[in-house]
């Protein structure tokens, strides 16, 4: 009895599933021509209406509404349900990645006094800012504990935000505008690595260059990596190489990678030297 329950609710996933797949044309006609409609009537979509909220038409009440719904002519919103503002639900991590922010733009004008943005001055400026400026190390280490917060109560704000729901109709830009943040924050906070030029500094980028680089079609590596396998797939096997043919570019890609490493530990020591030489001469 439970074989024959088994077997039919195993027919019935399998009916399902082909009734599915007769419905998916249809389904995406239906789509096409919704988004051909949205292409000759833009204002019409909802990305539209999730961009400009309030009709266009030119009454007392869209007149008001353009005003109050607009965050540059009314930055308090004119009303807003209760739980929507508790922290229970928002966490608070809009208004904490705010203050972080602030924090972060006041001491980094201040750190901005005492650096210079060149080979040679840039980890002298760190080194004067420690040890010499009054509450320098504290005003520095404000500003790096701010930005690893920021990193992280950003990604929390997000995750807060897809748990809730908060992205969908009608929030859908402002879902944009906040994956944009997102990832304009990471740059920042990778290009503040790179500003003491020390060797965290050093090693930071050469490992953001090399991973730009392996991009698959992007980078000048993944590309290559692209054009070598299609090689592989279908003229090294229609012309009939061997073997050793198709070792041959392997061999090639291990050796520039052994010179490439080999470069970074040059570098490394050449940046080992210049570091004992300045703390020397100091």
């Amino acid at each position: 009895m439970a074989d024959e329950n088994g077997g039919k609710k195993g027919l019935g996933i399998i009916g399902q599933i082909k009734e599915d797949a007769k419905a998916l044309p249809k389904v995406l006609k239906e789509k096409g021509k919704e988004e051909l409609e949205g292409l000759k009537a833009p204002e019409k979509t909802q990305l539209f209406r999730s961009i400009f909220r309030v009709k266009h038409d030119d009454t007392p009440r869209n007149r008001a509404l353009s005003v109050l719904t607009n965050v540059f002519f009314h930055l308090p919103p004119a009303k807003i349900n209760r739980d929507a503002v508790r922290y229970s639900y928002t966490w608070g991590m809009g208004g904490i990645t705010f203050y972080l922010f602030i924090v972060l733009t006041f001491t980094g004008v201040l750190l901005m006094f005492y650096y210079h943005p060149t080979k040679i001055q840039a980890f002298r400026d760190i080194l004067y800012l420690e040890h010499d400026v009054p509450f320098g190390k504290l005003l520095r280490n404000m500003h790096r504990w701010a930005a690893h917060l920021m990193i992280i109560a950003v990604w929390l704000h997000m995750f807060r935000v897809f748990l809730t729901g908060s992205y969908k109709r009608p929030r859908e830009f402002n879902w944009c505008i906040g994956v944009i943040l997102m990832v304009l924050t990471l740059l920042l906070s990778f290009t503040g690595y790179l500003l003491p030029d020390d060797q965290l500094g050093f090693w930071a980028v050469t490992v953001g260059t090399n991973m730009a680089r392996a991009t698959p079609l992007l980078g000048n590596e993944g590309l290559a990596r692209a054009k070598r396998w299609r090689h592989f797939g279908t003229g090294s096997r229609r012309a009939g190489v061997g073997s050793q043919g198709r070792e041959e570019p392997a061999a090639r890609h291990h050796a520039a990678e052994r010179n490439k490493v080999t470069e970074a530990v040059l570098d490394a020591r050449r940046l080992a030297t210049n570091l004992g030489n300045r703390i020397g001469a100091r």
